[in-house]
Parts: structure tokens; C-alpha cells; sequence
């Protein structure tokens, strides 16, 4: 078997780098001047000049942020304790992705009532709810059902719990990791699997078993750094 290499425990690095936390803030602004049309900024976003917008590089970014955050607490003895404060933070970001949904629908169907403006509960994926609340909230508890513009948490969450076993793999075998990484993001887009909606037809809009393979990219080149390697 081969041995994990695992960064060094004694490097002198700091509890939390907060040229990440810059760069995921630059990038959760993208996202929101994309989402908000029309806007003089909306011309300025990198979305328009090349082959990925804010999404992407936030996703990138959030592997990276596994790495620094566990890479070094990812060993024998101490994997249990890691593992359960990734999903710990995947249950948060469920939590706070419920909230901010319910938040969402409470203030479309506010407006369309007070504002008289009836045809709002028809954007963002919230007549469903009109039409079959039972099933819709169950599907909203379950992820099934995700509004507009509201889907990056649950992939984020999904990307976490699926982190533990990235982390892992990486350890040992970092290049066939990544080439399996890439297996399963070409798999998942050829053949169109990703996780189903509920009570609606089709897939999540943001499929983790796609995006898995830029998280990977990032936590792969993260351990590599830290380990003592140069890109």
C-alpha cells in the first residue's frame, strides 16, 4: 500500500489565510452582480471573458479552503474528528440554505400580494409550491426542490460530505485520485447523472458529481503546496 504523505504539522502556517477569504468574497460578489441584470458592473464580470463566471472559481476556492483547514488534521487517530467537523459544517450550510429559501418565498409572496404583482410566485421555481405544497416542502427539505439563484449551498453541503473520502484518496494517491475526479465529472456529464429533483422532473441544477472535480482541483494543488510542493 502506498504511504500517505500528509503536510508537515510543524510548518509555521496560520490558523486561517485571509487571502482566501478575500478571494471567496470577490467571488460570492460576482455572483451576485451576475444574478442582478443590468447592472453597469454586469459587463465588467469575468463571465464574459472566458469558459467559467463567479461559480466556478468559488467552488475552486472552497477546495482550497478544505485543504488548508484539514489537510493537516487529516491523520491516523485524528480523522474521526475531522471528518465529523466537515460535516458539521455541511449541516450548517443546509440550515442556513432552508433559512434563506423560506426567507426567499416568504418575500416573493409578500410583494405579490401587497404589491399586487400575482405573476412573482411564477419566477425562481415558486408556483410549484402553489400548486402542490405537501410534496414541494417535503422536496425543499430534501433538496429536491431548489429555487433560482438559491442552489449553491446545497452543492457546497454535498461537495463537504463528500470531502472526508476526497481528502483521504488524495492522501495516498493524489494523481489517480484527480484522474478519478475527472472519471466521474466526465460519467456524470455524458450520461447525466446527478441527483433527482422532487415532485418536479429533471436534476439539480448544479450537480456535485460535476462540480466535485474542480473541489478536487483546488484541495489537490492546496495539499501538494502544502506539503512543500511548488505549481
Amino acid at each position: 500500500m502506498t504511504t500517505p504523505v500528509f503536510p508537515d504539522r510543524n510548518l509555521r502556517i496560520p490558523e486561517r489565510d485571509t487571502r482566501i477569504d478575500v478571494l471567496r468574497a470577490l467571488a460570492l460578489l460576482t455572483i451576485f452582480i451576475d444574478h442582478v441584470p443590468g447592472t453597469a458592473f454586469e459587463a465588467l464580470t469575468y463571465k464574459n471573458f472566458g469558459f467559467s463566471d463567479a461559480a466556478e472559481a468559488f467552488v475552486l476556492i472552497s477546495g482550497i479552503s478544505v485543504a488548508l483547514a484539514y489537510g493537516t488534521k487529516f491523520r491516523p487517530g485524528g480523522r474521526l474528528l475531522a471528518t465529523l467537523k466537515m460535516w458539521r459544517r455541511a449541516g450548517v450550510l443546509y440550515v442556513a440554505h432552508i433559512v434563506t429559501t423560506m426567507v426567499v418565498m416568504a418575500l416573493f409572496c409578500a410583494v405579490a400580494v401587497f404589491a399586487k404583482r400575482p405573476e412573482l410566485v411564477k419566477l425562481i421555481n415558486i408556483e410549484p409550491l402553489m400548486k402542490n405544497p405537501p410534496q414541494v416542502l417535503v422536496g425543499i427539505v430534501t433538496l429536491g426542490h431548489q429555487l433560482g439563484y438559491n442552489n449553491i449551498l446545497p452543492v457546497y453541503a454535498a461537495l463537504l460530505l463528500m470531502a472526508p473520502a476526497f481528502v483521504l484518496f488524495v492522501s495516498y494517491r493524489p494523481v489517480a485520485a484527480l484522474v478519478a475526479s475527472g472519471t466521474l465529472w466526465l460519467v456524470a456529464g455524458i450520461w447525466q447523472i446527478a441527483p433527482p429533483n422532487y415532485p418536479e422532473p429533471g436534476f439539480w441544477f448544479l450537480n456535485p458529481l460535476s462540480w466535485q472535480f474542480l473541489f478536487n482541483i483546488g484541495l489537490v494543488a492546496m495539499l501538494h503546496v502544502r506539503r512543500g510542493g511548488v505549481i
